[in-house]
């Protein structure tokens, strides 16, 4: 492409239409870039040497034309420009030269207003040729001014010597290369107008993505380059954030984060421009040549040539205050020597400016994040707050912090409710809390809390509060210290209302005790042939004693001796009998459980004495094997003996249908470990399944035809109120075994 370029430059269009033939067969994707088509189109415009193909010719020139000129004449000042000269060079072709003179113009212009010198070079050269061919002198004269003027901006000096061959006559009366005209001056006033619009955009934009999208598209534009990269330092690792191309529709920019590699550009110029702070350059030969800041460009630090300093790839480095915060790199493979001093010069200025607006769109979009991040998580605060306000409200639960140097308990809303504190009071003093504390409970809470507080231990307490309205509610309160530094400052807990909980628990027992009596009550009443059987027994010895006694006092004389004996028997009778009533009345009354030391054996012998007539009746025999050691229980006797009672009736009951084999009652009761006595009563009859072992203490389970399944559910939470246990086996070869453990009495 390059040495077709310069065939064209040097007017030989034979050659150069054969390289560009060349280059089309050899890389079909030339065809994408508008560079190709515009300088195939000059050159096919300027080769006159074979007029009988002017068809042909023009057929080829305007399949070139139509790359270009759609979908978008003006969709870059390149191709703008580009368009214009096609244009010009169309009209001129066709004889129209007033029309490709303002074609030309205009190209110039634009080309100029956007620093494209090797276009306006171009568009000068093509009016100057037609203002020679019409024999107009001064418009010469000012386009050859122009054109030379554009070649030395682009830095092609031979291109600016080639118009002296050329228009030898008009060129002998231009000024001098160290002057400088008016027209130089309002070039290069256009050339700072355009890079401060271009700064001007840069600055304007914020927001981070669009910024990289305009900081790329200027660059292309003012520079000319193919393709570009926007490279940002993070964490010290070159990432790339944009890429930009340059295509017959426009520049593209597409936006990325990746790390740079070799594939995307040249790693050694990237590191060498980020390390030194200074632009480096690659030319044809791949050599790199690195330039210091704020030079002017026309001495390369390594390698290279002050006269011809023409490039394929530029990597600038991004400046803040010093600092290297990225790179932009620039290249055209297309035209390899498209880059000139200028354009480094503008290359720097809008670096500058790219790394100001850049640190800018940075922060507004770290301020940006921060204030999403802000409202999400305020968001999810009030969401939280308000799941914790109504899961307080929903459990009866509230929260505080408790301030050890401030002596101040800071409320939840709920506790607030639980403690009917005054109305936006949420802050009460450690006085006001001991205050709201029931009388009863208050120094129990206080020396709890109080020796938690020396250690800095967890506080867990349950206390009663009395309300403003006269009100008795439960609490069970709970406080962890905080630490800060090592040193706890405060308290953080919880206070939860169970008084609904207290309410249930005491109805809970009540109903428990009820059910309780009433088991016994029915025990009682199938025992009443037993126990119908034992009163009688005294009943009956009181009166044949008291027959005899009447009997001893009739003779004469009296037998007093045998009166008085008589009248013993019928006392200690007649307690007998009493016991046994006042024993019955205990277990069928609904009376509250009083601990006392028990002699578990007395109680074992009172119930066998209690059911002994239903024993004899079913045909059983008792073997008993009680402890000879005094050993005692501590308990409630009247639940004890409800427990040795049901375990008795349902033995006895297991055994009553038992025909083929004896049917035995065997209680035993033995020091257990040293710590608790043990009572085991065990019976011949069907006996319960291995799998229902456990089952047969459930509520509500039974075994027995009319039975409620209440009676051992009873027993069991009775042993396990005294602290003791309960269990139920299979007794080999038959029956089954109950026994239990109750803690010995110290």
């Amino acid at each position: 492409m390059h040495e077709a370029v310069l065939h064209y430059h040097a007017g030989e269009y034979a050659q150069a239409s054969a390289c560009m033939a060349a280059m089309a067969e050899s890389q079909h994707l030339l065809e994408l870039h508008a560079e190709f088509h515009f300088f195939s189109a000059l050159i096919l415009a300027a080769d006159a040497s074979a007029p009988a193909q002017k068809e042909q010719r023009q057929h080829a020139l305007t399949q070139h034309c139509e790359k270009i000129f759609f979908p978008s004449v003006a969709s870059t000042p390149v191709l703008s420009v580009q368009t214009t000269i096609l244009l010009g060079e169309m009209a001129r072709l066709n004889t129209d030269t007033g029309t490709a003179l303002r074609h030309y113009e205009q190209a110039a212009s634009r080309a100029e207003e956007n620093q494209l010198w090797h276009y306006a070079g171009i568009a000068h050269e093509l009016a100057a040729r037609i203002c020679q061919e019409q024999s107009l002198p001064t418009s010469l004269l000012a386009h050859l001014k122009s054109a030379r003027r554009a070649y030395k901006k682009f830095d092609a000096p031979d291109l600016a010597a080639q118009l002296a061959q050329r228009f030898p006559e008009a060129t002998a009366s231009l000024p001098r290369s160290h002057e400088i005209s008016p027209l130089s001056e309002t070039a290069n006033i256009r050339d700072l107008e355009s890079v401060i619009r271009a700064a001007r955009a840069l600055s304007e934009e914020i927001r981070l993505d669009e910024l990289m999208q305009t900081i790329m598209s200027v660059t292309l534009e003012h520079v000319g380059a193919e393709r570009g990269l926007l490279i940002r330092l993070d964490e010290q690792v070159p990432y790339i954030d944009a890429c930009a191309r340059t295509t017959t529709s426009g520049i593209t920019v597409n936006l990325r984060h990746t790390p740079a590699t070799e594939d995307d550009l040249p790693m050694a110029m990237l590191q060498l421009a980020l390390s030194s702070g200074r632009q480096v350059y690659a030319g044809d030969d791949g050599a790199l040549q690195a330039f210091p800041a704020g030079l002017n460009h026309r001495a390369p630090v390594t390698g290279g040539h002050a006269h011809a300093m023409h490039f394929k790839a530029m990597c600038v480095p991004m400046l803040k205050q010093a600092r290297v915060v990225g790179a932009l790199y620039l290249e055209n493979r297309v035209l390899p020597d498209a880059f000139t001093v200028e354009h480094t010069q503008i290359l720097q200025l809008l670096a500058s400016q790219a790394a100001i607006s850049l640190e800018t769109a940075r922060l507004y979009a770290a301020l940006l994040a921060e204030n999403a991040q802000r409202k999400t998580a305020e968001k999810a605060l009030r969401a939280s707050q308000t799941s914790l306000v109504q899961g307080e409200q929903f459990n009866h639960i509230g929260s505080m912090r408790y301030v050890l140097e401030e002596g101040l308990m800071y409320c939840s809303a709920e506790l607030c409710r639980i403690y009917e504190l005054e109305a936006g009071k949420d802050v009460i003093t450690y006085e006001e809390f001991a205050a709201l504390l029931h009388p009863d409970d208050r120094q129990g809470v206080l020396d709890t809390v109080e020796a938690a507080v020396a250690v800095g231990g967890v506080i867990r307490v349950e206390h009663r509060i009395c309300r403003k309205s006269g009100e008795v509610r439960y609490i069970s309160g709970i406080g962890k210290p905080f630490y800060v530094d090592g040193k706890f400052t405060e308290y953080v807990g919880t206070a939860t209302d169970i008084t609904s909980r207290r309410q249930a628990e005491d109805a809970l027992r009540v109903a428990q005790a009820d059910l309780a009596r009433v088991s016994r009550a029915t025990t009682v009443g199938q025992l009443t042939a037993s126990i119908a059987h034992e009163i009688n027994q005294p009943l009956m010895s009181i009166v044949s004693n008291a027959g005899a006694s009447l009997r001893w006092l009739d003779r004469t004389p009296m037998h007093l001796e045998n009166a008085r004996a008589s009248l013993h028997d019928i006392v200690a009778e007649g307690q007998r009998a009493g016991d046994m009533i006042q024993s019955l009345q205990r277990l069928t009354r609904n009376t509250e459980a009083v601990f006392e030391r028990i002699n578990l054996n007395a109680a074992i012998r009172h119930i066998l004495a209690i059911s002994r007539s239903e024993i004899e009746r079913h045909g059983i025999s008792l073997v008993l094997n009680l402890t000879q050691e005094n050993l005692h229980a501590m308990g409630d006797f009247v639940q004890i003996q409800q427990v040795l009672l049901n375990l008795v009736i349902n033995a006895i009951e297991a055994m009553a249908e038992i025909a083929t084999r004896a049917r035995i009652l065997s209680i035993s009761s033995a020091n257990a470990g040293g710590e608790f006595i043990r009572v085991i009563i065990a019976d011949t009859g069907e006996g319960i399944a291995a799998d229902a072992a456990e089952r047969v203490f459930d509520a509500f389970y039974t075994t027995k035809k009319n039975g409620m399944g209440m009676g051992l559910a009873i027993c069991r939470s009775i042993i396990e109120t005294h602290r003791g246990r309960l269990q139920a086996a299979v007794r080999q070869p038959f029956g089954s075994t109950f026994s239990f453990e109750l803690p010995l009495a110290q």
